[in-house]
Order: structure tokens, then C-alpha cells, then sequence
């Protein structure tokens, strides 16, 4: 799905739906940031568009989520190894 996105975007990199369903592909690969990314993008070129501003805001918040859990899961680690030394 990525690559035919891909394959889109350089025909016209300013074609929204190209952008949603490459930003709906990434969603399912949990790269809440890049999903997060192109459906900014999108959002800038077509922001009337209520589906896109919708998906946007659930990117924004599952990229969010994803980055805290991320910084939590290795908040300590280097903490305890300079303490082990």
C-alpha cells in the first residue's frame, strides 16, 4: 500500500488521498509519527475536509501516546547501568 502511495505522491505530491491512505498504512504499522506527519499535510491542503481532520486528531493522540510508553520504557535504563559501574 505504501509503495502505491509512494508511486502517487511523486505524480502529485499534493494529493490528499495519496497522503490519508499512506498515513492509514502507517497506522497499521504503529508509525504513529510518519501517519502523524502525512495527515498533517494532508490536513493543510484540504482542511475542510472533516475525515482527514478527524484522522489527524487520533494520529496526533496515538503518536503522542506512543512517544510517552516509549520514554517510560527506557526512562531508567541508564540510570541503572551507571549505578552498576
Amino acid at each position: 500500500m505504501v509503495s502505491h502511495c509512494l508511486k502517487a505522491l511523486s505524480i502529485d505530491e499534493k494529493s490528499t488521498k495519496a497522503l490519508f491512505r499512506r498515513a492509514q498504512a502507517y497506522l497499521k504499522k504503529s508509525r504513529f509519527d510518519d501517519a502523524e506527519q502525512d495527515l498533517k499535510t494532508a490536513h493543510e491542503l484540504a482542511s475542510e475536509d472533516k475525515v482527514i481532520a478527524s484522522e489527524y486528531g487520533k494520529a496526533k493522540k496515538l503518536a503522542r501516546e506512543h512517544n510517552k510508553a516509549v520514554e517510560r520504557k527506557f526512562a531508567g535504563m541508564f540510570d541503572r547501568d551507571t549505578e552498576k559501574h
